[in-house]
């Protein structure tokens, strides 16, 4: 029983350094997206300022290609964050259900451990 409660530790304890380690990087991606997304808003921005001259390029010319980069690395970011966000969740869920497992079992052990004694 020792052995049980002792593994279901262990897990609960990698589960929870998992989380952990999710949070960190949601974090980082979270701060890549908003600097990609400022760095898309201040391209468009300067784009507009610079009038219609350059929309010309865009049609094919050699200037097209960027801000349509930066808006797909912008959306594969946010599909990450979101790809991230659902692994999070995912490690909540088997960290709550290592910490019930872990409670049942040392339920279990005092248990056996007082009808011992009785």
């Amino acid at each position: 029983r020792d052995a049980e409660a002792s593994a279901l530790r262990r897990a609960r304890d990698d589960a929870r350094g998992r989380v952990r380690t999710l949070e960190r990087q949601n974090e980082l991606l979270h701060a890549q997206v908003s600097l990609a997304a400022a760095t898309v808003d201040r391209l468009q921005g300067a784009a507009a300022r610079d009038g219609g001259a350059e929309d010309d390029d865009d049609e094919g010319g050699a200037g097209g290609g960027a801000p349509g980069t930066q808006d797909d690395e912008v959306r594969d970011l946010r599909e990450v964050v979101v790809f991230v966000r659902r692994e999070k969740e995912v490690a909540e869920a088997k960290l709550a259900v290592s910490v019930r497992d872990g409670e049942r079992a040392a339920a279990r052990a005092r248990s056996s451990d007082e009808a011992a004694a009785a």
